[in-house]
């Protein structure tokens, strides 16, 4: 028995040591594998970077100056990807009218002492998502290539910031306070002249100073409005992404209704002080006209439409499911406000 446990053991030794040298061939090849992508990566980032020239420079020294970056940095955002394939379309002769870029500072969590993630990249506006600071350039004229000689004269540079006041506020901004000045200032309208030429000009400012105002009462329309509370919950944020088959399974679950009672009368009084609010009387001065009447029924048309979407959103019927389901007795009282 005792030459039975001595040989085990050196087995169970020699077992070890040989998963321990596995495991170290695995660390040596990961370690390795690690490196040649990094070695790769810098190779193809240099390659980009020897393809950038003076035109690049032109580009990004604007933005990093509107932006507070440094070259380095601007460059740097610029040769992830494939980004640089869009500076030559824009470059060539025929190629995209416009080159636009969105710029994004993301805060550290509170405590964690770190700074602020710094992201900017080029976009066509179409997927991704308003970061609040757009920077665009473009070129009225692509019949002709971009090259360095004419570059400061056939680039157009433009930003839009929205301090805060979204895409509306933004928009908004910019024909305010740059398009529109410019646009009386200027003197030239094409073949028209004289009386003609004035004609036209107030008419054509009319009409976007009244889009100004427009873009104004939509703004003030999406900032009033209405956004019932959150769900919290996380035994209800899940069924939100479940099946009906589930959520329907879920609703023995005693912890699960008291939730959806608990959200839905909370929608119920939120809902409640909107319509009371809404049946107060308005108090006007004498002197507003027919302008501030329509404005005001336009944002009540708004807050009522904001509120009917709460009301038909896909939480919202899931958890009025539930109460029917359970059975429910808040049920009763939310029904005609929630359905």
């Amino acid at each position: 028995m005792s030459t039975g446990a001595g040989g085990k053991e050196p087995s169970i030794r020699r077992h070890a040591r040989r998963e321990n040298r596995q495991r170290g061939r695995l660390q040596t090849v990961n370690t390795e594998a690690i490196k040649e992508q990094q070695i790769r990566s810098r190779e193809e980032r240099e390659q980009k970077r020897a393809r950038m020239d003076g035109r690049h420079e032109f580009l990004l020294s604007t933005i990093a100056e509107r932006l507070g970056l440094t070259m380095d940095e601007a460059e740097d955002f610029m040769l992830d990807g494939d980004q640089l394939n869009a500076f030559d379309s824009f470059f060539a002769q025929g190629g995209r009218s416009a080159l636009i870029f969105f710029y994004k500072e993301t805060k550290p969590e509170e405590g964690t002492g770190g700074t602020k993630e710094k992201c900017l990249w080029v976009t066509d506006g179409t997927k991704d998502p308003y970061s609040g600071c757009c920077m665009f350039f473009v070129r009225p004229n692509s019949s002709k290539p971009i090259t360095m000689l004419n570059i400061h004269q056939e680039v157009y540079f433009g930003m839009l910031d929205s301090n805060g006041e979204g895409l509306l506020g933004a928009i908004k901004g910019l024909l305010d306070l740059v398009f529109i000045p410019a646009l009386e200032r200027n003197e030239k309208w094409g073949d028209l002249s004289g009386i003609e030429a004035q004609q036209v000009k107030q008419q054509f400012l009319g009409k976007l100073s009244s889009f100004v105002g427009v873009l104004a009462n939509a703004q003030a329309s999406v900032a009033d409005a209405v956004k019932l509370s959150r769900i919290e919950n996380e035994k209800l944020l899940k069924l939100m992404t479940l099946s009906s088959s589930e959520i329907l399974s879920s609703m023995n679950n005693q912890d699960i209704v008291v939730a959806a009672e608990n959200i839905a009368m909370k929608w119920c009084h939120e809902i409640e002080q909107i319509l009371t609010e809404s049946e107060q009387m308005r108090k006007e001065a004498d002197d507003v006209g027919p302008k501030a009447e329509l404005d005001h029924w336009k944002k009540r048309l708004a807050r009522f439409d904001s509120l009917t979407a709460c009301v038909k959103s896909s939480e919202c019927k899931t958890i009025v499911n539930i109460l029917i389901g359970a059975k429910s007795k808040v049920l009763k009282v939310s029904k005609y406000k929630l359905h």
